[in-house]
């Protein structure tokens, strides 16, 4: 009988303190069949999902597994396939955080096309999804491959994908989904460019506006140039048919990410190759005019043979991670990006010559640091290791010159680790480390104290059917701090609408609230908070300019949704009727009526608080008031 390798996910805990601990590890799924871990999304507070791959006998599958961090380990929560009732090969993922309530994962499936299809799957934080089967998004003859996906805070989701339905050589598709995971798009995916030669490495990033910015390789017409689409939240493109080209025709685009950013807009880093390889930075307004020169500014080409490890945006910043050779090493270099260039004179060598080769550089971000980390070939034999490096926004190093050594343990090129601060900033790392009967598995830990100041950041307001929504992220959450949310309207002075008084600690919490709004004019929102010395500070007023429609029956979105103890429910009259809201369950059953009366003109709104007994998932909610009537979906979890 042959004997296979067997992988398994495992846990390190890597504490805070400048020395090294050792810790148990806590292995977290041992299934039969290999485990690919593919990503780790944070949640709220010590909240995890794990998205990870499994072979069985259709290939690979998808599975999630829902986990919370406890004071000494895991407890896990609901998981499972993604698609329980499908078994079949799936491959390339694509993720985004809807919310910190909501995931929405993409992939390509093999159940009707061997060539595969683009199908979707939501899930909430309790690790409800949304489709025992997965929600189809391009189910159509011909292959569909390298998918990307984004979502914006009005719960649109963006994927878009490589698309070989009518040319060999791929075209650029893409469609909109909502929260109940119903496509808005064109069935099947609306076309974004369809020309003779190949279209290729598609990119989604929201406009945080309803539509999206959509990237891709063409070389239709060239070696390889950079183009990008804007589609606006009706479907209609805004940059001409073609879109509109970024880099020079006469190189080679290598690769490229998008950022947007409401302040500064759409903005583009790629490589291009021609007898050297360069890093340009664009930026694009929404109305598709360039802000630098015709195919950008360049940002490397000093560097012989860089490869971009990560690039991450931090409000209107950028940490740029690459890779240089030295002398036969490969070294890690880390430097802060504006859209002028570099706006860092310095850029810090995050590791020095201990290693003959760097395997998978990764960043991950909390408050005002960087927690850089990279596995390392070392140079006096095969051993790989995990090292890291924390760095502030300043480019002081934290840790010793080159890094310091998280692990010893003898990893493979092939491993993946995904370190993740905690809310105590302890630091997590997540593998799917090869593991038998003859290797010790052990866990390091290294810590630096850290206590910050209670303070406020991306405070943001905007506006999506009938809704203010209103979104901020609170730092260094503790005891006697309260936050106070308020309104100014053209007939109402500052008034308070929200307020949280904080019981628990927590370093860093992202929070929201939704206004409904029934009449046209402009709307203020201000945020005081209060620290537990009793100083009060405001955030800057955030102006919102709403146009309600005022005439005609109209069904609101309950909100919040989704929910978890009750909601309120919405609606306008434009006459006295006799009204019925009925609650229905996902099978159209109905559950019962949640009012029923005649009630006279105007805006009305009536709370929903669901009995204890009645489980998470979807349910729907039908308003009857004379000939009107309207449905609307929403997700209950407990």
């Amino acid at each position: 009988m042959p004997k296979f390798l067997h992988y398994v996910l495992f846990l390190f805990v890597i504490q805070n303190s400048f020395g090294f601990t050792q810790d148990e590890l806590q292995q977290l799924i041992s299934d039969k069949g290999d485990q690919k871990l593919l990503e780790v999304i944070q949640l709220e507070r010590d909240e995890y999902c794990l998205i990870y791959s499994e072979n069985n006998f259709a290939g690979p599958v998808l599975k999630f597994q829902m986990l919370r961090q406890t004071t000494s380990s895991y407890d896990l929560g609901m998981g499972g396939q993604l698609t329980p009732k499908i078994f079949s090969k799936q491959e390339n993922v694509s993720m985004t955080v809807v919310n910190s309530q909501l995931i929405f994962i993409s992939w390509i499936d093999h159940r009707r096309d061997p060539e595969g299809d683009v199908y979707g799957q939501l899930i909430d934080r309790n690790g409800i999804i949304w489709n025992n089967e997965g929600i189809p998004i391009a189910d159509v003859n011909g292959k569909q491959a390298e998918i990307s996906s984004d979502s914006d805070e009005q719960g649109n989701i963006f994927i878009t994908w490589r698309d070989y339905r009518t040319d060999a050589d791929g075209n650029i598709f893409s469609q909109k989904l909502n929260l109940f995971g119903e496509t808005l798009w064109k069935k099947d995916g609306l076309p974004v460019i369809q020309l003779s030669g190949a279209q290729y490495k598609p990119k989604a990033v929201s406009d945080r506006n309803g539509g999206v910015f959509i990237g891709w390789v063409d070389k239709s017409n060239s070696s390889g140039q950079l183009y990008i689409q804007k589609i606006d939240k009706s479907g209609t493109k805004s940059f001409g048919e073609f879109g509109k080209f970024v880099s020079n025709p006469s190189l080679k685009t290598e690769d490229y990410r998008l950022f947007f950013n409401r302040n500064s807009g759409l903005t583009i880093f790629y490589t291009s190759i021609s007898s050297t390889k360069k890093m340009f930075v664009q930026k694009l307004q929404s109305n598709g005019r360039r802000e630098l020169s015709a195919f950008g500014s360049e940002l490397l080409s000093s560097y012989d043979n860089f490869e971009i490890s990560e690039l991450i945006q931090f409000g209107d910043k950028f940490l740029l991670l690459f890779t240089v050779e030295n002398d036969g090493s490969k070294i890690i270099k880390a430097q802060f990006l504006s859209t002028k260039g570099f706006f860092n004179s310095s850029i810090s060598q995050v590791l020095s010559n201990n290693c003959s080769d760097i395997l998978n550089p990764m960043v991950s971000k909390f408050q005002n640091d960087f927690l850089i980390y990279w596995s390392c070939s070392s140079k006096a034999g095969k051993k790989v290791e995990l090292y890291g490096q924390i760095i502030s926004e300043n480019l002081q190093l934290q840790l010793k010159e080159n890094g310091a050594m998280f692990s010893d343990l003898d990893f493979k090129s092939s491993d993946k680790i995904i370190l993740v601060w905690n809310s105590d900033m302890r630091i997590t790392a997540f593998s799917d480390k090869l593991h038998n009967s003859e290797r010790d598995i052990v866990t390091f830990a290294v810590t630096r104290p850290f206590e910050g100041n209670f303070s406020i950041e991306d405070f943001d307001v905007s506006f999506y059917d009938g809704l203010a929504k209103i979104r901020w992220i609170s730092l260094h959450e503790k005891n006697g701090v309260s936050m106070v949310l308020e309104r100014k309207t053209s007939f109402e002075n500052w008034e308070v609408i929200y307020s949280i008084d904080v019981k628990e600690k927590s370093e860093k919490k992202i929070r929201y609230f939704d206004d409904h709004l029934i009449h046209h004019g402009n709307y203020e929102y201000r945020l005081k908070f209060i620290d537990p010395e009793k100083n009060v500070k405001y955030t800057p007023i955030k102006i919102l300019s709403v146009n309600v429609d005022d005439e005609g029956f109209f069904l609101f979105q309950n909100s919040p949704n989704p929910f978890n103890s009750s909601t309120k429910i919405t609606y306008k009259l434009l006459q006295s009727e006799k009204v019925k809201i009925t609650i229905f369950n996902s099978r159209a059953e109905e559950l019962f009526v949640l009012l029923n009366e005649v009630q006279e003109s105007g805006t009305h709104e009536i709370a929903f608080n669901p009995l204890s007994d009645l489980p998470s998932g979807v349910y729907f909610y039908k308003i009857q008031a004379g000939k009107f009537f309207d449905v609307k979906k929403m997700i209950y979890t407990k």
